[in-house]
C-alpha cells in the first residue's frame, strides 16, 4: 500500500549498444490520498511512456528501454535509503532513430531547477543520434522534445485516488519541487559514466 506522503524513487534501464546499461533515476511524490501498489506502478509506468514518447525520435534504434524499478525511498540521519521494493514497470517503448549513436559520454542535459540555493536535477539522455545534433548543438525538434519530456515528466499523474509529481530530492533530506526546467542546445559530457555501470 502507498501512503500520501511517500517518496519513491525510479531507476529507468536503457539497454544500450555494445553491452552497456544506462539508468534515469529520477523521484516522485505521492502528495495526496492512498492507493495500491499496483496503481502506484500503473501511474509511474504512465509517467514515464508519456515523457519519453516524445524522444522516440531522437533516441537510436539499438536503445532499447528495460524495466523501471521503483522503491520507496526515506531520509535516514544523512542519506536517502530504499525502506521497500515496490516493484517494476516495463514501459512499451520502441526508439526510432537510424542513426549512429552519440558516444556513451555524451547526451543532451535536461536540468529541473528549484528555489533552493545549489539543488538541482539533471538528466542526461542516453541515446541520442548522431542526426540530432549538428557540431554539437541539438537541432531545433530535439530541443522541442526534450523541453515537452520535461514538461511531461513534471506532470501530475492520477495513482487511483491520490496523484504522483515529480520531486528531486536534495542533500538535506528534503523532496523539492522543481520551480522551472530548461534544455541545454549544447549535447553534454558525463565524465563519470563507465561503460558496464550506468548513467
Amino acid at each position: 500500500m502507498a501512503s500520501a506522503g511517500d517518496i519513491y524513487e525510479i531507476a529507468q534501464r536503457f539497454e544500450m549498444p555494445d553491452g552497456v546499461d544506462a539508468y534515469n533515476v529520477f523521484a516522485v511524490l505521492l502528495y495526496d490520498n492512498d492507493c495500491t501498489d499496483a496503481q502506484l506502478l500503473t501511474a509511474i509506468g504512465t509517467l514515464i511512456t508519456n515523457a519519453y514518447t516524445y524522444i522516440l525520435a531522437d533516441m537510436v534504434n539499438d536503445v532499447t528501454i528495460g524495466e523501471a524499478k521503483v522503491n520507496q525511498v526515506i531520509w535516514s540521519v544523512d542519506k536517502w535509503i530504499v525502506s521497500r521494493i515496490v516493484g517494476e514497470v516495463l514501459p512499451s517503448l520502441t526508439f526510432t532513430n537510424a542513426s549512429d549513436m552519440l558516444p556513451h559520454s555524451v547526451a543532451p542535459v535536461v536540468t529541473f531547477n528549484t528555489t533552493k540555493p545549489k539543488v538541482r536535477g539533471r538528466k542526461f539522455i542516453p541515446g541520442f543520434g548522431e542526426d540530432r545534433q549538428s557540431e554539437s548543438e541539438l537541432i531545433a525538434a530535439s530541443v522541442t522534445g526534450l523541453t515537452n519530456f520535461a514538461g511531461a515528466l513534471t506532470s501530475v499523474v492520477a495513482a487511483g485516488a491520490g496523484n504522483i509529481a515529480y520531486r528531486i530530492l536534495a542533500s538535506d533530506g528534503t523532496a523539492t519541487t522543481r520551480s522551472s526546467y530548461s534544455v541545454d542546445n549544447v549535447v553534454g559530457s558525463q565524465r563519470r559514466r563507465k561503460p558496464g555501470v550506468g548513467i
